[in-house]
């Protein structure tokens, strides 16, 4: 059993808008975009306050990716037959998001974050993903928010995964 989540002064992203966002406007999507590219640059600092009361840094930079992602699978919480994390953890997967595609960017800085608007029925539809990869299909990208959420279902299943964070990482940037 893991040591309890110190929450303290927590405070998640407000994205602006109260359904998924491929059922949003291009409009609402665009606004919700740019607020969370806003937040791109504040989040990882909040990230970084809310590891910091619970124990854990991201230092040295060559081990951060396995601290944050132990750290994640170690305490994510849910509904492991529903396939639903608890809510707050929704909040801490989009700031983990956050920081590995900021992570992934600045290791590959032909990388960016983009709004996708490539097809209505593709699962990233109007969400902040990273492309700019160089792959033939230039419609690929990849979602760090939606990978995290996918990491902490599978954890709450009680699947391993401590080191998803950095496979990942690893073979996004062997395409970048």
């Amino acid at each position: 059993m893991s040591d309890p989540i110190t929450w303290g002064d927590y405070v998640g992203f407000d994205p602006g808008v109260d359904r998924p966002l491929d059922e949003v406007t291009r409009a609402e999507a665009r606004e919700y975009f740019d607020r969370f590219i806003r937040a791109t640059r504040e989040r990882p600092d909040v990230l970084r306050g809310f590891l910091a009361v619970n124990g854990v840094t991201l230092e040295p930079e060559e081990a951060a990716l396995d601290q944050l992602n132990a750290f994640y699978v170690d305490h994510v919480t849910g509904d492991p037959l529903r396939e639903r994390l608890d809510p707050q953890w929704y909040v801490v997967a989009r700031d983990i998001g956050i920081w590995v595609g900021n992570f992934l960017i600045a290791r590959a800085d032909h990388l960016e974050w983009r709004l996708f608007t490539g097809g209505k029925t593709d699962v990233a539809y109007q969400r902040p993903v990273i492309m700019g990869f160089d792959v033939p299909n230039k419609k690929y990208n990849v979602d760090p928010e939606l990978d995290v959420v996918g990491l902490g279902v599978r954890a709450v299943q009680g699947e391993p995964g401590h080191e998803y964070l950095r496979v990942m990482v690893k073979d996004a940037l062997a395409l970048a």
